[in-house]
């Protein structure tokens, strides 16, 4: 199936990643800009593009033992990894 992007920020940032990361998973701070971020919304809204979410963040000796807020989707996104 193929689906063409209509968005000029859409284009760029799914061929800047196909370029930089032809096979593996990268992280969206890679990115160099706040419209390839913008890009990749579109990206991903059509599947061109599928999350990997974060297996394992580093416990801090620093950290509380209450229990955590349900996660911040935006936040969750900021960490992500796409495939």
């Amino acid at each position: 199936m193929e689906y063409n992007l209509k968005m000029k920020a859409s284009r760029a940032v799914f061929s800047d990643i196909n370029k930089r990361f032809p096979c593996m998973p990268f992280p969206i701070r890679a990115l160099d800009s706040k419209q390839s971020r913008l890009g990749l919304v579109e990206c991903l809204n059509h599947q061109l593009l599928h999350p990997y979410p974060v297996l394992h963040e580093k416990v801090s000796p620093y950290q509380n033992s209450k229990p955590k807020a349900p996660p911040n989707p935006i936040e969750q996104n900021s960490r992500s990894l796409v495939l």
